[in-house]
């Protein structure tokens, strides 16, 4: 199963978390823990977890076209939310498990 992450340093990590949750549980299930969304897309499942100046993202689904899919489910919404920062583009770094 193919997986990625990426980070994107704000000190609005907490908020961004929040919001993302927020926003995805009107269509998906949304699991809430300490610091972390986990969310159950169609084509995947995705996670952000905030950290003091730090949001992290994950994504993981059955192929890469599914993959490709969730994160940029996620980047699209989060850099929507974070639109005042004007952050870069996200570099998604696979990650093996």
């Amino acid at each position: 199963m193919p997986k990625s992450e990426t980070y994107m340093v704000t000190p609005q990590a907490e908020r961004y978390r929040a919001q993302l949750a927020k926003h995805f549980a009107h269509k998906i299930a949304v699991i809430e823990e300490e610091g972390t969304s986990r969310f159950v897309f169609p084509m995947g499942r995705g996670a952000a977890s905030s950290a003091p100046g730090s949001l992290s993202l994950s994504a993981e689904a059955n192929g890469p076209e599914d993959l490709a899919r969730v994160q940029q489910v996620l980047e699209s919404h989060l850099l929507r939310f974070a639109c005042r920062e004007t952050p870069p583009p996200l570099e998604w770094v696979s990650r093996e498990e």
